[in-house]
């Protein structure tokens, strides 16, 4: 068992916010003056203006960085993030990510951009991953920067009673987006789609304690929605503690705007209460664009299984992503955020 802490920038960092940078951009590039300035005087360059710098820790050692650098109000720069060479491929990177959303989220940014480049293909494919989508670059930033990329900071909530109108809604429209081609019967559909998000159905499920619903918010109104059931056991999985992600929805014309990302995101610090061995949930086989998203996001295919809607057979994949919480008790302070798991390649 492996523990990743993330901690808020003291002075003492410095050198690490230094050498972890200078390593990579050596590597790959060469310095830039901007690079210089940044490195050996974080304090100035990005804490002053408003912004924040967080540190990994891996077992109790400084593994890792990344900063936010304040670019206005709303607008936060993910920037200098880098991990030492010994501590890559331990989910340390992802970790920082998540907790600069959050980090992000607290300063009152309604986006994050960056600044990247095509021969860094590692981390553009983890910024991929996480929810950021590629715009055009200018070319006045950095000389190095090919790429940029930016994600919004839409707002999670935890549902309650008051947002079944809104689940019911986005739960209708958007599974008849994905699915609507495979049904033999669009009165089979109509009564599927009547029957899981009738009203009175869909509170008594928000009542239960053992579900968790969560709404993504964007311009004001809930664009997606997920549901969890805390626990909830698949037979393909031999682990003691497990979690579902039964339901993930996005409305078509919101999808790729990171609010799917955002979501999992809500998931996994849920998942910080519960600490499940595992997560799991079911796709339709031909679902390959939310496979994918799975997939980037931990997600693994361990198994198969038929669901019967009216008289129609509908074949899924079982997928997981392993995951060990801290069982210990203790919560995290608001200046850290802790992460206990099984080494799983993520």
């Amino acid at each position: 068992m492996n523990q990743i802490q993330i901690i808020d920038y003291r002075q003492e960092h410095q050198p690490y916010f230094e050498k972890f940078n200078r390593v990579w951009i050596e590597e790959l590039f060469e310095m830039e003056p901007v690079d210089e300035w940044v490195l050996t005087n974080p304090d100035k360059a990005i804490l002053e203006p408003g912004g924040k710098i967080l540190m990994a820790l891996y077992d109790g050692v400084v593994a890792g960085t990344v900063g936010l650098r304040k670019v206005d109000d709303t607008v936060y720069e993910f920037t200098k993030m880098a991990v030492d060479i010994q501590f890559r491929r331990k989910g340390i990177a992802e970790a920082l990510t998540y907790a600069s959303f959050d980090a992000a989220k607290k300063l009152g940014a309604s986006k994050v951009i960056l600044y990247s480049n095509t021969k860094n293909a590692g981390a553009v494919k983890l910024y991929e991953k996480l929810g950021f989508r590629h715009v055009p670059v200018e070319n006045d930033v950095y000389k190095r920067a090919n790429v940029k990329m930016e994600i919004d900071m839409l707002p999670v909530i935890r549902a309650d009673l008051s947002h079944t109108a809104a689940i019911a809604s986005i739960g209708k429209k958007s599974f008849r987006h994905a699915f609507e081609n495979l049904f033999e019967s669009k009165e089979t559909l109509f009564e599927y789609l009547e029957y899981t998000y009738d009203p009175l159905k869909l509170a008594k499920s928000i009542r239960k304690v053992n579900n968790l619903y969560f709404l993504v918010w964007h311009d004001g109104h809930p664009v997606g929605f997920a549901k969890v059931k805390k626990l909830s056991f698949n037979p393909h999985l031999a682990s003691d503690v497990q979690m579902e992600l039964q339901k993930i929805y996005v409305l078509p014309e919101y999808q790729g705007t990171g609010a799917g990302s955002l979501l999992i995101l809500a998931i996994k610090e849920a998942a910080r209460e519960i600490s499940p061995d595992h997560i799991w949930l079911d796709t339709h086989v031909s679902n390959d664009k939310a496979i994918r998203f799975y997939e980037r996001n931990g997600f693994r295919k361990i198994g198969r299984h038929q669901f019967l809607i009216g008289t129609q057979r509908f074949d899924y994949h079982v997928m997981a992503l392993a995951m060990t919480g801290a069982r210990d008790g203790r919560s995290p302070s608001s200046n850290e955020l802790v992460l206990q798991y099984q080494a799983v390649g993520q």
